[in-house]
């Protein structure tokens, strides 16, 4: 009896350690519309890192230069130009990249590119306010003042 507890003891243990990775060996992928990593460990870290499943939903689970994430659509967005940092796609919206896919997209007040070329987004998500018409529509002032898509006022 005890040696069965035992060995049901360590099938448990180790069971538990299968979803155990490291990030400078483990292969990112996608499974089917799933994203699965290794995330990188913070700098305090003691634990053993694990790989997290992250589901794209309603968009596409994409697998380039070896990074695995999810995407707007499973094709490089002409806007991304290639690259990872945010784009104006137009005069009042902001597209941000990774690796030339589009993750997301917000609705601003204007669009416009700052000094390092990346898109400024004013009065979309998160962008200081202190009333509801500097937010883009949908969005409303917070008591924090962000501009925030929930019951904002």
């Amino acid at each position: 009896m005890k040696t069965l507890a035992v060995i049901l003891f360590a099938s448990l243990v180790l069971a538990g350690c299968g979803d155990q990775c490291d990030p400078n060996t483990f292969a990112a992928h996608c499974d089917g519309n799933k994203a699965v990593i290794c995330p990188q460990p913070g700098p305090d870290q003691i634990v053993p890192n694990h790989s997290s499943t992250i589901d794209c939903g309603s968009g596409a689970c994409v697998l380039s230069g070896g990074a695995a994430f999810c995407a707007l659509a499973s094709t490089p967005d002409t806007t991304c130009d290639g690259g990872s940092s945010s784009a104006c796609d137009s005069a009042t919206s902001e597209t941000f990249c990774n690796r030339g896919f589009a993750t997301s997209r917000f609705t601003c007040l204007s669009c416009s590119a700052n000094d390092a070329g990346a898109a400024d987004c004013h009065g979309g998500p998160a962008s200081t306010c202190t009333a509801n018409a500097e937010c883009a529509p949908g969005l409303g002032c917070s008591s924090s003042g962000f501009c925030e898509g929930v019951d904002a006022g």
